[in-house]
C-alpha cells in the first residue's frame, strides 16, 4: 500500500471535471435501465456516444497520473 506523501495529501484519482462528464453518463446510463431503446431519444444517444472519446481520452491520462504517483509513493 501506498504511504501518504510528506504534506500528507494525495492528488484526486480523477478531476471534477472528468467526475463530472462521468456522472453525466452514469446518469444517461440509467435511462438503458429504466426505459427500453426505442423510448430513447436518438439524438440524445447519438451525442453521448460521440462524447465517450472527449470524455474516456482524460480519464486515461488522469488514471496513468495516479498510478505515476502511486509507484513514486511506493519507491520513496
Amino acid at each position: 500500500m501506498a504511504k501518504a506523501s510528506g504534506d500528507g495529501e494525495r492528488p484526486p484519482v480523477i478531476s471534477k471535471v472528468t467526475f463530472k462528464h462521468l456522472q453525466e453518463f452514469l446518469e444517461f446510463c440509467y435511462l438503458f435501465l429504466r426505459h427500453f431503446m426505442d423510448e430513447l431519444a436518438y439524438e440524445k444517444t447519438e451525442q453521448k456516444a460521440r462524447q465517450v472519446s472527449t470524455v474516456f481520452d482524460p480519464i486515461f491520462t488522469e488514471l496513468d497520473a495516479f498510478i505515476t504517483w502511486l509507484k513514486k509513493e511506493e519507491n520513496d
